[in-house]
């Protein structure tokens, strides 16, 4: 779940746990038109693309399905509200990231090197059979200072399997 809040728009006394971000409120309990004249709902308007919830998710699958849910105590029927999405866009970007992933050594050290994007953060995870059903965090998170980032894993006494995961 990337982002669950509620909205209220009637009365300053309703509670609204969202809070946007600088530039976030173009509106704010005024009349937009949607309700009509003197409606005791009044409208609200958001810019969501300046909220970092939902910027750079990450997505490892070959389609993303996204769902949109208006749930809750006290929600009326939807054909009594005016419910709206505007402009609503979603941009993917595909990164190369581990597309070159290598694995040398280094004395008895393993050393992963792989492809990266400077300034973008990665976390190396390990397991010691692939048949295991989870993987194990190898710290620290590394950031990335040029194309080509190195991570250096002492031995251990079992063989590993190591995946790289570029975090948001």
């Amino acid at each position: 779940m990337v982002f669950r809040e509620s909205f209220a728009n009637a009365a300053e006394s309703q509670v609204q746990s969202y809070v946007p971000p600088a530039g976030g409120q173009l509106a704010r309990r005024i009349d937009l038109g949607f309700g009509g004249p003197g409606s005791y709902y009044t409208d609200s308007a958001y810019n969501f693309a300046v909220d970092a919830r939902f910027a750079n998710l990450p997505h490892a699958r070959t389609s993303a399905v996204i769902a949109f849910v208006m749930e809750g105590p006290g929600i009326q029927p939807l054909d009594d509200e005016s419910w709206a999405f505007d402009n609503l866009g979603v941009v993917t970007t595909t990164l190369a990231v581990g597309a070159d992933l290598s694995i040398r050594l280094d004395g008895s050290d393993a050393v992963l090197s792989w492809t990266s994007v400077p300034g973008s953060q990665y976390l190396v995870q390990s397991k010691d059979a692939l048949s295991d059903p989870s993987w194990s965090d190898i710290p620290p998170t590394v950031v990335a200072s040029g194309s080509t980032t190195e991570f250096r894993v002492a031995p251990g006494t079992n063989p590993k399997f190591f995946r790289l995961l570029s975090l948001p």
